[in-house]
C-alpha cells in the first residue's frame, strides 16, 4: 500500500500502522489464516 496515494489509502494505511502499533495486528496473520483453508 502506498501511502501517498490517494485519501482513502492515506486513512487506511494510518489506521493499519496504529492498530499493529497498539498490538492488534499479529505479524502474517492473514497469511496463516488463508493457508488454513
Amino acid at each position: 500500500m502506498n501511502p501517498g496515494r490517494s485519501h482513502k489509502d492515506r486513512i487506511a494505511w494510518y489506521m493499519l500502522k496504529d492498530a499493529a502499533d497498539m498490538g492488534l495486528l499479529k505479524r502474517g496473520g492473514l497469511r496463516s489464516r488463508c493457508e488454513q483453508w
